[in-house]
């Protein structure tokens, strides 16, 4: 059932469509034998392509091979003698080129989508292409009878009402084919096919069913194995649009009308054109039998009811003579077919549709759009006939796509040919009542939802809308309207490209042609490129204009072609270059084709120009970037030529540079310190001078920040200590801290998280929770955001970055983000910043393909892993062996600077590696489900620290003319550092050949300051006993940034005393110290605890002590003893008395 994608009807559109399984990609699985590999698979071929099962899909013979009459195509292709290729239809074009389009049978029986067609001119052979079968291996005796396989297509269908039950229908159908045995009741055809016609599925003997049903509406072939009764195939054939007179149309003004005069009425029926040309009323009605055929007393047809039938009427008129005076086509199916067409379908009918015989239209909502029949979807509807009966694109996936674009295709051209002063590249914009809606855009997919490059951006991949084939004919409908109107641009996988138009006379011609002579059932966008391109060779020649813009078009939608194609870098200009300095500018390789690119040599004619690579190979639709270096040798311009030698063609690249005296860089001073308390800056001044004669250019960065400072490792990783007591208890549920309480987190780590295809009800929240069990000081930020700039500015003030796990999302997809965000992640580690990924079986660790290599290999559940380091910060204190969770993903990595901590054989659970200041870190966990080590490992993930990136400078590239300087600030930010000594370099990268790269040692010293907490100032001994030791504790911790020298712990009276009286705490430690209090007599006492040491704001500090002493209570019971003497069964009662003296 092909349909309008019409968006307000999007819920109606999907109820009506049969969704199948996914056809195969042909288009990344084929291979071209050329010259003599090609005669010893095909005699006489000079070029065979070969699908991914290894058969003939195009066929190109020598000139001059002459057709043998004893020869049949069944030898030359090598089928067996129970295979034979039968003529189905045979034409000759324009050109004089007869085209035979052959069915394959199997022992009598069709071979559903496999069919060839041939091409040749007198008796030479030209070409042939299509598809057949590599071996067919299946009984023709049915198991099952044709009514039990119409029984299990009926429940299949699981219609309410069928079209043959209603005697109206079954009348009408008589009349319209005007034979008193036809019917709508279906009749099995007995055939050979698979499912989805793919070779790689086993073939099956069927039924074939047309079944037409009326509640709800659809017409499918159902395919029924006639071997097991199960449905194979089910396809929709639904297709979703003599007296002169003049009618009044919804959208096209008064327009000429051919009408049937019958004595009294003028009506809707023109005998002048083919078979005739019919539109009928449906009355809001669904019943075909009961539409009369519009008529009015007039020769004006332009009754208000009548409008929708005027614009039908008009539309298949003007689409008839479209494809008879520019194709020399009668009709649609070539052969005088009657065009009927049924205007008024039910009410509020948003749709149109050719259902396989008749053309019908609804009126729309009434609101947002009026009825369906502007000139565009009338000539797509028809235009879906002409598919069926020419290459027969079957409804789904790419080819479906294809059938809906040259519906698009033809329903555009149409009307531009009728109305050029007004059309436009927009399908069905006239029928919306708001002046700016559409089905459909031409010139601009994407604005549509549509995709303009082929597996680009707006790609649909799914099995609804039949495969996507409202979605995906986006592609084809973009690379007509370059064709016609040509355009510059770069698409979705990075090819710039520069259509030149052809206009509207030979883009049709070829797409037509295209339609006709090269494209089968089944063919997909390869094949439309192929076939698109041969029509151009065929109509203008391999020289022509046509043939180059045909070319480039499939090109800039990303339609790779069979063979390898390459594609460059525009011509490059080099700026002044000193001479001896060496530039580089990078040059983009693109293999345009589906075949292997491999390129043999890049070769310069001149010695100053260099490259990085000069052989190389690509894959389909695969890019590189070579690097293109100018050291100039000489004074002047100079002009070159870079030459690459490729199978996929060759490219000269023109070059330009000049070759100037070196300027001459000094950087002052040499070196730059500063000595700051913890939280104070430093500004200071660098000046760069050029001393030479020619421009300055430089760029500044800061290095790796050097491995000092006294308590570093502390601020980088607190550990799980803070939590021990409190939840390391083993068992999960007493652990994590309740969503809702995370929600309102404001700890100090700020962690930006990625949920862009996070599992957000089960796996995102397990990996907060498992966090949370041993730390909680964060704060979380969450973003989908896939652009760079966007995720930069996020991460500026964040210290980890965290994934967790990716439910999908393809290879390509984090191939991408991987190479726009490169930039930006690269900021933030070189800034401290920790990447923390968590296990994923989609390709997210894709992304950081530029800081470690990985492959995902594994997914385990329940095994033992082995921990290879304890003190490992991210695994500190776990055991030798761990469990591994449901699910671990595992990977593996030939990157020698990773460090691994969890491994299982030879793969990886657990990986961290230092990258500028920050880190990678790999937990391979999905927390589907986590235990108390996996917990330990995130939370001590998300701690794992970097350098503190401590140095900035306000401007990081420049150009300085010649005898001129330029000032760069240096600002030095102590804040969260601890005292010590700190280092690094600031690099000055110049283009002065003797002195490139300067380093500029910065020295930072931190005078760190501790600051001591105590939890509480007051301790209290309720009721102790009088000389007994009675314990209470106090934690004292230091919070600041240097040692904290804890010096004397004294109390005013000797009742009081402490088990600690002096210690030092490092940043971040703490302590418990024991107060113990021994009265020696009963009373009250008030004393005070003084607590010194070097934290200068607080050097002393006092702990009020209470205590409260009491005479520990004396027992006494009485009596002593008790005995008894008793018989087996008696009993006996003593009092027992205890007193409190």
């Amino acid at each position: 059932m092909f349909k309008l994608f019409a968006k307000p009807a999007l819920a109606l559109l999907f109820s009506l469509f049969y969704l199948l399984d996914p056809v195969s990609v042909l288009a990344q699985n084929q291979k071209v034998l050329k010259n003599q590999a090609a005669k010893k698979r095909i005699a006489n071929a000079t070029e065979v392509r070969l699908d991914k099962n290894d058969l003939p899909v195009k066929i190109s013979f020598e000139k001059g091979t002459r057709i043998n009459s004893n020869d049949s195509f069944d030898k030359i292709l090598g089928l067996p003698t129970h295979k034979q290729l039968i003529q189905k239809k045979s034409f000759k074009d324009k050109l004089g080129y007869q085209h035979i389009r052959l069915q394959e049978t199997y022992e009598g029986l069709e071979v559903l989508g496999s069919q060839y067609i041939v091409h040749q001119k007198g008796n030479q052979l030209i070409s042939a292409n299509g598809k057949i079968r590599s071996s067919i291996s299946v009984s023709t005796q049915p198991a099952i009878s044709e009514t039990t396989a119409l029984q299990n297509a009926l429940k299949h269908v699981n219609a309410t009402q069928y079209m043959w039950q209603s005697s109206d229908s079954e009348k009408f159908i008589k009349n319209e084919k005007r034979d008193q045995k036809a019917t709508f009741y279906p009749k099995g055809t007995l055939a050979i096919s698979s499912k989805n016609y793919k070779n790689e599925e086993s073939e099956k003997l069927v039924y074939q069913f047309d079944i037409y049903a009326s509640v709800p509406l659809s017409r499918r072939l159902v395919e029924v194995d006639a071997h097991s009764g199960e449905v194979v195939n089910d396809i929709s054939r639904i297709h979703t649009t003599e007296a002169s007179g003049t009618g009044q149309s919804l959208y096209d003004g008064v327009v000429d009308l051919t009408l049937d005069l019958d004595g009294s009425a003028y009506g809707l029926a023109d005998n002048s054109r083919g078979g005739g040309i019919y539109t009928f009323d449906l009355m809001n009605g669904t019943n075909y039998s009961s539409a009369v055929l519009i008529s009015e007393d007039d020769n004006f047809v332009n009754e208000s009811d009548n409008q929708a039938g005027v614009s039908a009427q008009f539309g298949a008129a003007a689409t008839y003579d479209y494809f008879f005076n520019n194709f020399g086509r009668d009709s649609y199916d070539d052969d005088d077919a009657s065009i009927y067409s049924y205007v008024h379908y039910s009410s509020g009918y948003f749709n149109a549709f050719w259902d396989g015989s008749r053309m019908t239209y609804g009126d729309g909502d009434g609101v947002s759009a009026t009825a369906l029949v502007s000139l565009d979807i009338v000539g797509h509807e028809i235009a879906h006939a002409v598919t069926e009966h020419s290459a027969g694109l079957v409804y789904s996936y790419e080819s479906g796509a294809l059938n809906e674009s040259f519906s698009d295709i033809f329903g555009q051209s149409i009307e531009f040919e009728n109305f050029p002063e007004t059309a436009s590249w927009n399908l069905a914009d006239q029928i919306y009542t708001d002046g700016t809606s559409m089905i459909r855009s031409m010139s601009n997919p994407n604005d549509q939802g549509q995709p303009d490059t082929y597996l680009g951006d707006l790609w649909y991949s799914g099995s609804g809308d039949n495969g996507g084939v409202h979605y995906n004919s986006g592609v084809q409908n973009f690379w007509y309207y370059l064709i016609v109107e040509g355009g510059t641009g770069t698409n979705d996988i990075g090819y710039t490209y520069d259509v030149s138009a052809i206009g509207l006379e030979a883009a049709q011609q070829i797409a037509y042609r295209n339609l006709t002579t090269y494209l089968t059932s089944t063919s997909q966008y390869i094949d439309a490129r192929a076939g698109a391109e041969q029509a151009a060779i065929d109509l203008y020649g391999e020289e022509s204009t046509e043939y180059e813009s045909v070319v480039e078009a499939w090109n800039a939608v990303g339609v790779p072609s069979a063979d390898p194609v390459l594609s460059v870098t525009d011509d490059i200009a080099y700026n002044d270059v000193p001479l001896g300095y060496t530039q580089i500018i990078e040059v983009d390789i693109l293999n345009q084709g589906n075949g292997l690119l491999t390129i043999n040599n890049i070769e310069f004619n001149h010695a100053d120009f260099s490259t990085s690579e000069t052989t190389l190979s690509l894959g389909s639709l695969e890019s590189t970037t070579l690097e293109f270096g100018f050291t100039p040798s000489e004074l002047g311009e100079i002009n070159a030529e870079a030459t690459i030698t490729s199978n996929g063609g060759d490219a000269v690249i023109s070059i330009s540079g000049t070759g100037v005296e070196p300027p001459v860089i000094s950087v002052t001073p040499e070196s730059l310190e500063a000595d700051l308390f913890s939280g104070e800056t430093s500004e200071q001044t660098l000046t760069i001078e050029n001393t030479g004669t020619s421009s300055l250019t430089w760029q500044m960065s800061v290095g790796e920040y050097g491995e000092t400072a006294t308590y570093k490792a502390n601020k980088q990783f607190a550990g799980y200590s803070y939590f021990e007591d409190e939840h390391n208890q083993g068992n999960r549920s007493n652990g994590p801290i309740p969503m809702t309480t995370m929600a309102s987190m404001t700890g100090n780590t700020e962690i930006l998280v990625w949920t862009y295809y996070a599992d957000m009800s089960t796996e995102y929240p397990n990996t907060l929770n498992a966090i949370s069990q041993y730390y909680e000081d964060y704060t979380i930020t969450e973003t989908d955001v896939t652009d760079a700039s966007e995720l930069e500015a996020l991460l500026a003030d964040k210290d980890v970055f965290l994934l967790p796990e990716q439910e999908s999302g393809s290879t390509s997809f984090y191939e991408n983000l991987g190479t726009a965000w490169a930039s930006a992640l690269e900021t933030f580690v070189n800034g401290g910043g920790n990447i923390v990924l968590c296990g994923t079986g989609t390709g997210a660790h894709l992304i950081f393909s530029q800081f470690i290599e990985m492959s995902i290999e594994d997914i385990i559940s329940g095994e033992s892993m082995s921990v290879l380091d304890a003190t490992n910060p991210l695994t500190l204190d776990l055991e030798s062996t761990i469990i591994a969770q449901d699910a671990t993903f595992l990977v593996s990595t030939t990157d020698e600077d990773a460090i691994v901590a969890v491994e299982y054989g030879s793969y990886v659970a657990v990986l961290s590696k230092a990258i500028d200041n920050g880190n990678f870190i790999y937990v391979g966990y999905d927390f589907y489900a986590y235990d108390d080590d996996a917990a330990k490992i995130i939370s001590n993930a998300v701690q794992y620290g970097g350098s503190p990136a401590w140095l900035d400078i306000d401007i990081s590239s420049g150009s300085i003319a010649a005898g001129e300087s330029q000032e760069i600030v240096v600002v030095a930010d102590a804040a969260d550092l601890y005292g010590g000594t700190y280092t690094v370099d600031i690099v000055v990268e110049s283009n002065d050949p003797e002195n490139p790269s300067i380093n500029i040692p910065y020295t930072l010293e931190v005078t760190g300051a501790p600051n001591i907490e105590l939890d509480t100032d007051e301790i209290d001994f309720v009721d102790a006993y009088v000389n007994i030791e009675n314990h209470l504790t106090i934690n004292i911790s230091n919070n600041g940034t240097d040692q904290l020298d804890v010096t004397a712990i004294n109390s005013s009276n000797e009742v009081f005393t402490t088990d600690l009286t002096t210690f030092s705490l490092d940043p971040s430690e703490s302590i418990e110290v024991t107060i113990t209090y021994l009265p020696e007599s009963v009373g009250t006492h008030s004393e005070q605890l003084t607590i010194l040491s070097n934290d200068a704001g607080d050097p002393e500090l006092i702990v009020a002590l209470t205590g409260n002493a009491v005479e520990p209570p004396v027992i006494s019971v009485s009596p002593e003893s008790i005995s008894d003497d008793l018989y087996t069964g008696e009993s006996s009662n003593h009092a027992i008395e205890i007193d409190n003296t």
